[in-house]
């Protein structure tokens, strides 16, 4: 006669591994809380440095790679603002220069741009308000010259050698840029302005008092000084700031660019000067 088959757990050794596992740890964690505190400290960086230390090497590299790809998406969006930008440039260059022909006042050349990339950390960003760019003199980058963005006036070139450049961002004292309203209405002189809470603003110097700048008024370079292109955006009038005496006005300027968004910029290629 058949024996009738009977079933036999074969999860009996795991469960009990697993317990011994459980009360090693119990146990492991009640002694630990019994220790003096510097001894705590001594145990945990021991594990860490240890048992944990493949753990946390794992989890410090999935932190990097976000990190990487977030970078990437930002540059890849910047290039493309950067690009989108260029062209339009290209365009408006093209427009003016047929316009002028039809005019019989001869071509245009308005020069041209180079693409670069701010080197992070080297010079420290802080305090001096510099900047250090990948491209150099070999690459066609002058000084002094105008550096943009997608959205408006970076900074200026101050010393190119042979494949880096050195800059300051518009947040440099010294910084001065001649600007006129898209209308043309008003000129004058922007420059920066530390706010009582400590934020970098724009401040627009040398409007005349009985010219009226509207709130909300965008400022483009005018081309005067021959380190910008005419019509690159600098920033928004937000407010009036002082009045100078029934002669003068002064307005704040919120402006289009912020230093700590500059990763990837243009540098303007100046036309060569009429023979």
């Amino acid at each position: 006669m058949t024996r009738p088959l009977r079933y036999v757990p074969t999860d009996r050794p795991s469960r009990g591994r697993d317990f011994a596992i459980l009360v090693a740890l119990v146990t492991m964690a009640l002694g630990f809380a019994t220790i003096e505190q510097e001894r705590q400290i001594v145990v945990s960086q021991y594990i860490r440095a240890t048992a944990l230390y493949p753990f946390l090497m794992l989890h410090r590299a999935f932190e990097e790679h976000a990190v990487t790809v977030s970078s990437t998406k930002q540059l890849a969006g910047q290039r493309d603002s950067l690009a989108a930008a260029l062209a339009s440039a290209r365009r408006v260059a093209a427009d003016v220069g047929q316009l002028r022909r039809l005019l019989g006042l001869g071509g245009l050349n308005p020069g041209g741009f180079i693409l670069a990339d701010i080197v992070p950390g080297r010079p420290h960003i802080g305090d001096s308000h510099a900047f250090l760019l990948a491209k150099g003199r070999l690459d066609g980058v002058e000084s002094p010259v105008g550096v943009l963005a997608g959205d408006g006036v970076v900074g200026v070139i101050r010393s190119a050698r042979g494949t880096t450049s050195t800059g300051h961002f518009w947040t440099h004292p010294e910084f001065r840029v001649s600007v006129r309203t898209e209308s043309g209405s008003a000129v004058g002189i922007v420059r920066p302005r530390l706010e009582d809470d400590g934020r970098m603003v724009m401040e627009l110097e040398g409007t005349p008092y009985q010219e009226d700048v509207p709130l909300g008024s965008q400022l483009v370079t005018s081309g005067v000084s021959s380190l910008y292109p005419t019509g690159i955006p600098v920033g928004t009038v937000r407010a009036v700031s002082e009045v100078y005496a029934g002669w003068a006005k002064s307005y704040l300027v919120e402006p289009s660019v912020r230093p700590d968004e500059a990763n990837v910029v243009l540098v303007w290629r100046r036309p060569p000067a009429p023979e």
